[in-house]
């Protein structure tokens, strides 16, 4: 076959290939499009400014301030920003299945005589309302009109469960908002104390009632409690008497929470919203911790990746552990897994002395268990546990810690067997 013949073929099988990219891309746009023509909303989420929504629960009224949704209708509060979101996503996103064209004169057939749901959008340039009826008769789909009424959309019915929000699912539940990385300080107040902790060079430090450095897990666990916590339920015409009081400062903003304990749940109010919350009762206890387990309580200290042999003895029974090619070398080998050794030496370092002072017994019993730890040259750590009724003693550096007794779990399993 001559060159010519095979460039011409050459020819037609590239006109051929970008022919085909094109009626494929052709076609593409024709199936976007139709997708399009099937979208009753035009409207895109980001422009719209307020929602007027009507259902079995009422009456509502939405809009968004400073790029946040907030109630206006029936109480003035801050919305759920991810109930609100996914309501216009449902509209924005629906697509009609079928359509009745031109629409009958009588609509009680179709429950659109009396909608049950009618929903409002308003955009700066443009608004849609919708208003949904009756369940087709297989329950797949819903009757909707919108205000042109040139034409019957059945839309998918699960549009209704998305659009039958009540007060509770569209309020904002949460009783602070605050950013807990951008704190910088922390001030709890009772009748009895003050706790102030600030942060320095991403340091936690405890000011008062004494000077000490803080353990960062302690403050950080108070912080994302209150960020995550959510309300209950509200009071909208109650005063309270404050027994706990929470200021929290960032950089730029002060945030305040007073909360006052009753048998079976505490009240609240905070700088984020004017109404009474009504919290679970457990977060009291959670929030009045003592200054003493703010104070850092580690009192171990080496550093992990020098640790190249481990030996450990618990109940009698006793392993070593060598470090070769980043994996454990255990010995007897089935007395405890790779990741046993990693998580010991992990819980290690986390250990802290309790914050309760408890008395130290006059005499020990025979040890529990005993760590011993290496790097290349020298013993890093040797410490013994003594178990007590009320905790386990860890013998360290010639003094002796009170430590939960949730300690002995971090040992192996097998080495507990029996």
């Amino acid at each position: 076959m001559s060159w010519r013949k095979l460039a011409l073929y050459a020819f037609f099988l590239l006109m051929m290939i970008i022919f085909y990219q094109y009626q494929k891309a052709r076609l593409a746009k024709i199936r976007e499009r139709q997708e399009k023509e099937k979208q009753i909303c035009k409207l895109k989420t980001e422009d719209i400014l307020s929602i007027k929504l009507k259902n079995k629960y009422g009456n509502f009224e939405i809009k968004k301030e400073n790029e946040r949704w907030r109630l206006k209708q029936p109480v003035d509060d801050w919305a759920d920003k991810f109930t609100i979101q996914g309501i216009l996503d449902a509209i924005t996103k629906a697509k009609a299945e079928r359509t009745i064209t031109p629409v009958p004169d009588k609509l009680l057939p179709y429950g659109l005589d009396k909608p049950r749901i009618e929903i409002n959008l308003m955009a700066k340039k443009a608004s849609f309302n919708l208003f949904l009826g009756s369940d087709t008769p297989d329950a797949t789909k819903v009757y909707a009109l919108t205000s042109k009424k040139k034409t019957i959309y059945l839309l998918p019915s699960s549009l209704v469960f998305s659009l039958n929000k009540d007060l509770d699912d569209l309020r904002d539940k949460r009783i602070l908002d605050f950013d807990p990385i951008k704190v910088i300080k922390v001030n709890i107040k009772t009748n009895e104390k003050n706790i102030l902790l600030e942060k320095k060079n991403n340091q936690w430090y405890l000011k008062m009632p004494f000077k000490a450095k803080a353990d960062k897990d302690e403050v950080e666990d108070v912080l994302y409690r209150l960020q995550t916590e959510r309300a209950k339920g509200f009071e909208e015409k109650i005063k309270i008497k404050s027994e706990l009081e929470i200021e929290i400062s960032e950089k730029e903003k002060n945030h305040w929470l007073k909360l006052f304990k009753e048998k079976d749940k505490i009240l609240a109010k905070s700088s984020y919203r004017p109404v009474v919350m009504i919290l679970r009762k457990e977060l009291w206890d959670e929030l009045t911790k003592t200054p003493e387990t703010f104070k850092d309580r580690h009192f171990i200290k080496f550093d992990q990746e020098k640790v190249k042999k481990v030996e450990i003895v618990y109940a009698g029974k006793k392993l070593k552990a060598i470090k070769k090619e980043n994996k454990w070398a255990i010995e007897p080998k089935k007395m405890a897994e790779d990741y046993e050794i990693d998580f010991l030496i992990s819980d290690l370092l986390n250990l802290k002395y309790l914050p309760k002072k408890i008395e130290k017994p006059k005499e020990f019993p025979p040890s529990k268990a005993e760590v011993k730890l290496w790097d290349n040259k020298k013993i890093i750590l040797s410490l013994k546990c003594f178990e007590d009724k009320a905790c386990i003693w860890v013998e360290y550096k010639d003094k002796f810690y009170a430590v939960d007794k949730k300690f002995l779990e971090s040992f192996p399993h097998k080495m507990k067997e029996g």
